[in-house]
């Protein structure tokens, strides 16, 4: 059999979503026996990337596996496809996954926010498609280093033994190490909330307060991702895996996060609407921070961080009040639940 007829009988994935992290996930998918098509929104786009072999605005240089394709998303929704990967904004997943429910058997998501209903993304995926079908992968995961082939671990979690195993198989490399997980629940709620305790990290860093602030408030934060966790009927053992810790950790200490840098531009006297513009990508965190908020109080749980970062992004309350309110509060017990000694 010629190479060419043995392409044909490759599985065909799409990855819709040119922007850091679908181009890195087509870098991981392309070299894989898969035949990979990446789907960008605008055709200016996609004739670039066939011109260069390389997505110029976010990786001047790097190139493709030479034989990736690029179609508009448009295209890409007139044909059919073996597995489907979403690396798109919160803001369009429902409408994406609406429209390619029936161009895929399964599809992989690499969202990390919330739907502004307050709904993971697997919960509003469940409108379109079936749970079975579904698969979220998450992780300390930046894109950049995905790109320079540097060694990476994820874990990817879904409802169907099968399917998360398949996927599994699809995308883990020597370099993309990825493990497989049940809990979906805890793997989505991590990854979102994680994003807004990344901008506290920012926050921090660029005020000048030290690793001592920061290292105690990333501790403070995990936990109050894990009380969110919890209270949605997630596993305490995913918080100590790569969807949990693994992933706050990058994610509050990078200077290639957007969520990291929106929290240091925050310090800096930028305002909430120049952030975003300064960033030219979707913080997520921004989003997330208001909805996570609102979660918390329907829980019946505290998420101080959380808290003051929904008031800096949606209110603009200054910073140094929020600090301030944060540190004046009293300190309890650790832990809920220690309230005697002996």
């Amino acid at each position: 059999m010629s190479s060419s007829q043995q392409r044909t009988a490759d599985p065909r994935w799409l990855v819709i979503g040119a922007g850091s992290f679908g181009t890195a996930m087509a870098r991981i998918l392309g070299p894989r026996p898969v035949e990979l098509t990446l789907a960008a929104r605008s055709a200016e786009q996609v004739e670039a990337m066939r011109e260069t072999n390389t997505n110029e605005r976010y990786f001047p240089s790097i190139e493709f596996p030479h034989d990736t394709h690029f179609t508009t998303v448009d295209d890409a929704a007139g044909q059919q496809w073996d597995g489907i990967v979403l690396a798109v904004p919160t803001s369009a997943f429902a409408a994406t996954v609406e429209r390619f429910a029936d161009k895929a058997p399964v599809f992989l998501s690499l969202g990390k926010g919330l739907d502004p209903s307050g709904r993971r993304l697997s919960q509003v995926a469940a409108e379109f498609i079936s749970p079975d079908r579904y698969v979220t992968l998450s992780g300390p995961n930046i894109a950049k280093e995905m790109m320079a082939d540097l060694p990476t671990a994820a874990v990817v979690a879904g409802t169907n033994r099968d399917t998360v195993l398949a996927i599994q198989h699809v995308v883990n490399t020597r370099n993309f190490r990825v493990y497989a997980a049940t809990d979906i629940i805890g793997v989505e709620l991590a990854g979102a909330s994680k994003n807004v305790i990344a901008i506290a990290a920012g926050v921090l860093e660029g005020s000048g307060l030290g690793d001592n602030a920061i290292a105690a408030m990333m501790t403070r934060g995990l936990g109050e991702m894990a009380r969110l966790g919890l209270a949605s009927g997630a596993s305490l053992q995913t918080y100590l895996g790569l969807a949990g810790v693994g992933d706050l950790m990058v994610t509050c200490r990078s200077p290639h996060s957007r969520n990291h840098r929106a929290g240091r531009l925050l310090a800096e006297g930028v305002a909430v609407p120049d952030v975003k513009a300064q960033i030219g990508q979707v913080v997520e965190g921004m989003r997330t921070a208001p909805i996570v908020r609102d979660m918390a109080h329907a829980a019946g749980i505290e998420m101080h961080i959380c808290e003051a970062v929904a008031q800096v992004v949606e209110h603009e309350v200054p910073l140094a009040d929020v600090v301030r309110t944060m540190m004046s509060r009293p300190p309890g017990f650790e832990f809920a639940g220690e309230h005697e000694f002996g």
